[in-house]
């Protein structure tokens, strides 16, 4: 992660960032610490919890991020193949400017990063983003590598490390969908078929040895059957 492709995730974040330009900095150093999580493929979530994975605008933070609370930014995000939310909390310490980071997963008190950075180290000259534009002849981020590094070997590595793994449908399920799915494509013979794949143990064995005696039994009727029918041929003719 480099200053340049990092001013280019904040213009996906804040195209219009003029409004940022008389703060001391610790919105910027917070929007750039979120831009870098959603690099790393955590999802904003929205108010009902769900993820928001919108290609287009997936870099974009919720409409009340900023200004909300004094000093102090927090995000909430969601992880493709994690069972829980995450919350991440940037504070920053209005004395000595340091921003600190509490990364933590829902509901799980033992998964909790903290990180502190120097706002200064990350963040100059704040006011030259009156000209509405991250593009500015000076950057206003900088070190964006080591910022990266930080986060990720401290903060999210760490996180997703300990977080719950989600829990998807035991093997061998089909769910309602699929089965809906294999009727108009195939009807009913896709589905035993999927059920004999899935049919395994005592019970398996079971159930295809009484459908394989079932066939058997009904081809030996149809024998028999056949073979009366060809007997009473010929009896009918002889008592004409």
């Amino acid at each position: 992660m480099d200053d340049q492709l990092l001013i280019q995730l904040l213009e996906k974040a804040c195209p219009r960032p003029s409004y940022l330009s008389s703060t001391d900095g610790g919105p910027i150093l917070a929007l750039a610490l979120h831009c870098l999580m959603v690099n790393d493929g955590f999802v904003l979530a929205s108010e009902e919890g769900q993820g928001v994975a919108n290609p287009a605008t997936r870099f974009l933070p919720q409409k009340d991020w900023n200004g909300k609370l004094l000093d102090q930014w927090m995000f909430f995000y969601t992880k493709p193949g994690k069972a829980r939310k995450f919350t991440m909390h940037c504070s920053l310490q209005g004395r000595t400017k340091r921003m600190f980071i509490h990364a933590s997963e829902e509901n799980n008190l033992a998964n909790i990063r903290v990180l502190g950075l120097q706002l200064e180290n990350y963040v100059s000259h704040p006011n030259t983003l009156a000209s509405n534009s991250w593009s500015a002849q000076e950057l206003v981020v900088r070190n964006a590598a080591k910022m990266s590094e930080l986060m990720t070997e401290h903060v999210i590595q760490p996180l997703l490390h300990a977080a719950e793994e989600e829990q998807g449908p035991p093997p061998g399920v089909v769910s309602a969908a699929s089965r809906s799915e294999q009727q108009h494509q195939g009807g009913l013979l896709p589905i035993l078929s999927s059920w004999f794949r899935q049919s395994e143990g005592v019970m398996g064995a079971h159930a295809v040895h009484y459908l394989t005696m079932a066939a058997v039994t009904g081809l030996v009727v149809g024998f028999v059957g056949l073979v009366v029918l060809r007997a009473r041929g010929p009896l009918q003719q002889r008592r004409t």
